[in-house]
C-alpha cells in the first residue's frame, strides 16, 4: 500500500470539515511538523474547546519544551497537562505525574504523581507502570510497598522495558 501524505491530508481535512476532532488534531500536527506554527495552535484550540483532551497535551508540550511557537512555561504546561488528564488523556496524565514527581516546576508531591502514573498506568501506558513501581520501591517517595512496586516493574517489563525488568529481579533478589 502507496504511502501519500498528500492524500491523508486530505482524508484528514474531510473529517475536519465533518467535525471529527482527531483529524482537526493530526492536522495540527502536520502543521506543527512544517512550522505553520500559528495555524496548527488555532487547531488545536479548535480540539480543546471541542472536549478532544490531547489537545491539551499538544499545547502542554509546547509549553514545556518551548515547541510549536509556544513560549517556555512549565506552569502553563503542567496546568494543561492536569486538564488533559482529568479529560482521561493517558499522556498528560503521564506527564502531570512525572512533573510532580522531580519537581518540575512545583514543589515534589508524591501523592500526585502516583495518582496521576497510576491513572496513566491503568491505561496501559508503560513508562508509567514503570514511574509507578518505582515510587513503591524507592522509599525517597515515601511509599515503600514492595509487592505494587513488583506488580508495576512486572507489567512494564512485560511490555518490553529493560528497566523495569532489572528492579524486578533487584525485588525478587532482595525479597
Amino acid at each position: 500500500f502507496p504511502t501519500s501524505y498528500t492524500k491523508a491530508l486530505e482524508c484528514y481535512q474531510y473529517a475536519h470539515n465533518e467535525g471529527y476532532l482527531i483529524a482537526t488534531y493530526n492536522i495540527a500536527l502536520h502543521h506543527f511538523s512544517n512550522n505553520n506554527y500559528s495555524y496548527g495552535r488555532e487547531l488545536i484550540e479548535q480540539c480543546i474547546n471541542g472536549g478532544y483532551a490531547s489537545g491539551y497535551f499538544a499545547k502542554g508540550y509546547g509549553y514545556q519544551f518551548g515547541k510549536y511557537g509556544y513560549p517556555v512555561d512549565k506552569a502553563k504546561a503542567l496546568a494543561l497537562y492536569e486538564e488533559g488528564a482529568r479529560k482521561s488523556d493517558v499522556k498528560c496524565s503521564y506527564y502531570a505525574g512525572s512533573m510532580y514527581m522531580v519537581g518540575l516546576s512545583c514543589t515534589p508531591n508524591y501523592d500526585k504523581a502516583l495518582y496521576y502514573l497510576e491513572k496513566a498506568a491503568m491505561f496501559g501506558d508503560v513508562e508509567s507502570k514503570y514511574l509507578t513501581g518505582l515510587m513503591y520501591f524507592d522509599e525517597k517517595y515515601g511509599k515503600r510497598f514492595y509487592e505494587k512496586a513488583v506488580y508495576n516493574f512486572e507489567e512494564a517489563a512485560n511490555l518490553g522495558h529493560i528497566k523495569a525488568m532489572s528492579y524486578t529481579g533487584l525485588c525478587y533478589l532482595n525479597g
